[in-house]
């Protein structure tokens, strides 16, 4: 009688054993499902875009405000920034993609005072910032992806 009894306790120890593995598994398969947290708005500043100077080409492109391709367009993959750079599918662009998910004029990035600002400019596919979709002027920091029509860049501050 003390066999049946062990044998018992042992069997429901180890279905509690069983059934805490299963959602153990389970519990971490649907952890890496789960959306990322957007940012705060209280890191990024949102602003309308002012008037701009003239353009100025930087001094040392080793540290100059650049954005890197993911892929090269037109044989370049490195693209240093002005204080007013545009992207879009036209040729009168800082940044040519020749895409048809681009719009001739897509987005612009303009410097004020020591930030790089990235806006939107109404195109049809949008741009992203991140992930996100960019609404209104938006501060970039060092290391942001940004999509143009499939397009993607990282921006390096220095």
């Amino acid at each position: 009688m003390e066999l049946a009894l062990t044998l018992t306790i042992l069997r429901y120890v180890f279905l509690v054993l069983l059934y805490v593995f299963v959602f153990t598994v389970v519990g971490h398969m649907f952890r890496g499902t789960k959306a990322k947290p957007r940012p705060h708005l209280s890191q990024r500043q949102v602003a309308y875009m002012e008037s701009e100077g003239p353009r100025v080409k930087a001094v040392s492109p080793t540290a100059a405000p650049r954005l890197i391709s993911a892929k090269p367009l037109s044989g370049k993959k490195v693209f240093y920034l002005d204080s007013r750079t545009t992207i879009g599918s036209g040729k009168n662009n800082s940044i040519v993609i020749p895409s048809r998910y681009v719009s001739r004029e897509h987005a612009v990035i303009y410097k004020k005072g020591d930030q790089y600002w990235l806006q939107d400019l109404e195109s049809k596919n949008g741009t992203y910032l991140n992930g996100y979709p960019v609404k209104t002027s938006t501060v970039l920091a060092h290391g942001d992806h940004i999509n143009v029509g499939g397009a993607d860049f990282k921006f390096y501050k220095w």
